[in-house]
């Protein structure tokens, strides 16, 4: 009978033992996730080299254009940070899914354009903490320097005039981009949020260069109401890009030349909308300036 006690005693210490492996093993790994560090007009081979994970290259070369891009699956334990250098500031960003570096040949090897993809809240969290975590992500760009710009065209409501609004992405029967309901110094009620749409747009600038933060709702079968899945990209664009991207192909290359008037045009199309919403009571953000743009300045 001993015996057999000691067997058992010895049968429930391997037991409990493998039980504790399994339960080891079926925890998330936390390794050192990988960093790509980068900044906008970098040699892309400089970029290569320094990079701890390995970019795919896709080249389409009649326009000769090639894209650049490190991608992993949302559900992966290994998903990269990203720190983009700008100005005097760095921005460092977790949980990055897919990272993209297109280069346009025709205009050398600097990298002018970066998106990326984040994995944010896991897929139908609760519409209120989506946009908690977005609006958290908006709190990180402005730490790092980036600014909120209007677009162009678009009157300078903030979004303290938001309740004077009645209509979602539209001010006055035009659409805009930059509507006060999602003014990055002023989070929304989760009612205009919701009523926004399944698209969000915010523009920032640093030191010359552009930022268009991007997400994407798709409310869930369950509870559409309630929660839904985001999915939330970052563009980073160099002056010489975001301009460029102003224009159709066959104006690209007189950029510079055309911008004063596109620049005129987008000043009216403000004046007019700014001056509806002043006789509508609704105050306007005079102290905002668009940024200056160095390319037309006087050398």
């Amino acid at each position: 009978m001993k015996a057999l006690r000691i067997l058992f005693l010895l049968f429930s210490i391997t037991a409990c033992s493998d039980q504790n492996t399994e339960q080891e093993s079926s925890e998330p790994y936390m390794s050192d996730n990988p960093k790509i560090q980068i900044r906008l007009e970098q040699s892309i081979d400089e970029l290569l080299k320094s990079s701890p994970l390995p970019f795919a290259k896709d080249c389409l070369e009649p326009v000769g254009m090639c894209w650049y891009e490190v991608s992993k699956r949302f559900a992966a334990l290994d998903l990269p940070s990203v720190e983009i250098i700008q100005g005097h500031h760095e921005l460092h960003l977790d949980q990055v899914t897919q990272l993209t570096v297109v280069i346009n040949e025709a205009l050398g090897t600097d990298i002018q354009n970066i998106s990326m993809v984040v994995r944010g809240l896991p897929d139908d969290s609760p519409h209120e903490a989506q946009k908690a975590f977005i609006y958290q992500l908006i709190f990180q760009l402005g730490a790092a320097g980036w600014q909120h710009v209007y677009h162009p065209g678009d009157p300078r409501i903030p979004g303290t005039e938001a309740d004077k609004i009645d209509t979602p992405r539209l001010i006055f029967g035009q659409f805009v981009a930059s509507h006060p309901w999602l003014d990055p110094q002023h989070e929304p009620s989760l009612e205009h949020w919701l009523k926004v749409g399944n698209f969000y747009n915010w523009f920032f600038h640093n030191a010359g260069a552009y930022l268009h933060l991007k997400a994407q709702r798709r409310n869930s079968r369950a509870a559409p109401a309630d929660t839904g899945t985001y999915l939330i990209s970052l563009e980073f664009l160099s002056e010489s890009a975001k301009w460029r991207g102003d224009f159709e192909q066959m104006d690209k290359d007189n950029w510079q030349q055309l911008l004063p008037e596109r620049l005129q045009q987008y000043r009216q199309q403000r004046e007019a909308l700014e001056a509806q919403a002043r006789q509508a009571g609704i105050v306007i953000d005079e102290s905002y300036q668009d940024p200056p743009i160095k390319a037309l300045l006087a050398p």
